[in-house]
């Protein structure tokens, strides 16, 4: 057990609890001689233990996004002010997962809504308002106008932020309802005319690859779920453990494109209209593999796609540091001495742009031989 001692005297005579020279008999810090025994006599007072603290881990942090389903487990952990595990505390696990891009929304009735890149839905998904854009709208003159999310995970979304998706026309366009009532046509307050959104100023939301499910730590203090996601584009799912008492916890998970060819045309590391560049998310060099996220601006800076792709790498492979957007060269390097600039590089949290700026890349197996180019 672990005792947390707070030390509140600041006084001489607080500290001897009212002696002049050392404590009173019977008082906190006494000492007494008994033969060649000493004791000493400590007072202070122990909180009830409560949950303050909590950890997550996942079967998995990444994989290729399939529509046949990948399974995922995520088990949490509670612990009291001690370090103690805590049981029979309950909580909620939920998901936060992010769309390839925003959307623009047409004021018809219901509201049309157009990806830059396919955007996965299917009917009936869940869908939480991140970012309005441009758009404003309604279920209707009195009915529930539109607004961006404050609630936390794992919580009901804000009244108006959590819309579900109500037909899906194709694979870039979708349109949404509030309790069955079809987003789009006009204001709530006033009757006039919805705003829509545009490319250049979009709708944004985040999905869901699982409903909130709500569980309770078992005597060891943890508490599991388990699903199989079967979302089918790329993007980054967060799943956070939000407890009842005591703070959160979450765990990223990549839903991975498939890896190919990837050439930044970022030349400042500021990315710009029509310009690419990549930024290095997650790191495993024991494994020899790396996630890259990929932001592409060639359509609309406004409004850019995001998807992430996992690549391998071996002693066959060619590596590459000093490279830019316009040297796909850079200079040759060792396989110890390029891991050690990309480790250094993962140090950063959510990557910098431009951490690779080339990779020629085969079908990901031993025998291809890969270019890999550090900036």
């Amino acid at each position: 057990m672990t005792d947390n001692l707070l030390i509140t005297s600041i006084t001489q005579t607080d500290i001897i609890n009212g002696g002049t020279i050392y404590p009173l008999a019977g008082t906190s810090g006494i000492m007494t001689e008994s033969g060649v025994t000493l004791t000493f006599d400590l007072l202070y007072k122990d909180t009830t233990a409560a949950a303050t603290t909590s950890t997550l881990t996942s079967t998995a942090t990444s994989g290729l996004a399939a529509t046949t389903g990948v399974t995922r487990t995520y088990t949490a952990t509670q612990f009291d002010q001690y370090g103690d595990t805590v049981a029979s505390s309950p909580g909620t696990f939920s998901s936060t997962s992010t769309l390839p891009g925003g959307a623009s929304c047409t004021v018809a009735t219901p509201s049309i809504c157009t990806t830059e890149a396919a955007h996965g839905l299917a009917v009936d998904d869940d869908l939480v308002i991140t970012g309005l854009g441009a758009f404003t709208c309604s279920t209707g003159h009195g009915g529930t106008a539109l607004v961006v999310n404050t609630a936390d995970p794992g919580v009901t979304p804000t009244t108006g932020s959590g819309v579900t998706v109500e037909t899906v026309p194709s694979t870039t366009t979708f349109t949404m309802d509030i309790g069955g009532v079809s987003v789009g046509g006009m204001l709530a307050t006033t009757g006039g005319a919805c705003v829509e959104s545009t490319v250049a100023s979009p709708l944004a939301l985040t999905a869901t690859s699982v409903a909130s499910a709500s569980r309770t730590t078992t005597t060891d203090g943890t508490a599991s779920f388990s699903w199989t996601d079967t979302e089918g584009t790329s993007g980054l799912d967060t799943i956070t453990w939000n407890p009842t008492t005591g703070a959160d916890s979450t765990k990223k998970y990549y839903r991975l494109a498939a890896a190919a060819d990837f050439d930044s045309t970022d030349a400042n590391g500021t990315i710009a209209a029509t310009e690419v560049h990549g930024l290095l998310v997650e790191w495993d060099g024991t494994n020899d593999d790396f996630i890259l996220q990929i932001n592409d601006a060639v359509s609309n800076l406004n409004n850019v796609v995001t998807s992430y792709q996992q690549y391998t790498f071996d002693s066959n492979d060619q590596f590459r540091t000093g490279g830019t957007s316009t040297d796909n060269e850079g200079t040759t390097s060792t396989m110890a001495a390029w891991e050690t600039a990309m480790a250094a590089a993962s140090l950063v949290s959510g990557g910098t742009a431009n951490d690779i700026t080339y990779i020629n890349y085969g079908t990901g197996i031993t025998t291809d031989i890969n270019v890999f180019v550090q900036n």
